[in-house]
């Protein structure tokens, strides 16, 4: 009797109603946003480029020398060199590794992913 009781009470109450994950509120609230609907980065000079790509590539900013060498070379293909060379480096590697394991293993850096090279 009592294994039914507890049964019904717990099969009585309604399913509540999904609540929306934190990232999908903030989605939302973003995307509802004139500001960031109208917001276009212009294209970037190399200098910048060559900043965010670092940044974005391998998690760091580029030395004085690797941005200089970067700003004087004249080529016309020194942006996709740039990125063909920072995809194929060791850093590169690394810092998505450590993406990858801070997103995927509950957000506890250095769990999975060793520092030392």
């Amino acid at each position: 009797m009592l294994a039914l009781t507890v049964a019904l009470v717990l099969f009585s109450f309604d399913a509540a109603a999904p609540v929306p994950t934190l990232h999908a509120r903030i989605d939302t609230n973003l995307e509802s946003s004139a500001e960031f609907r109208s917001h276009d980065a212009g294209p970037a000079d190399d200098a910048e480029f060559c900043r965010r790509l670092y940044l974005d590539l391998t998690g760091k900013i580029p030395s004085t020398s690797e941005l200089r060498i970067f700003l004087t070379d004249r080529s016309p293909t020194k942006r996709s060199a740039l990125i063909d060379t920072l995809l194929a480096s060791d850093e590169h590697a690394r810092h998505l590794a450590t993406h990858f394991d801070i997103t995927l293993m509950e957000r506890r850096a250095d769990t999975q992913v060793p520092r030392e090279a």
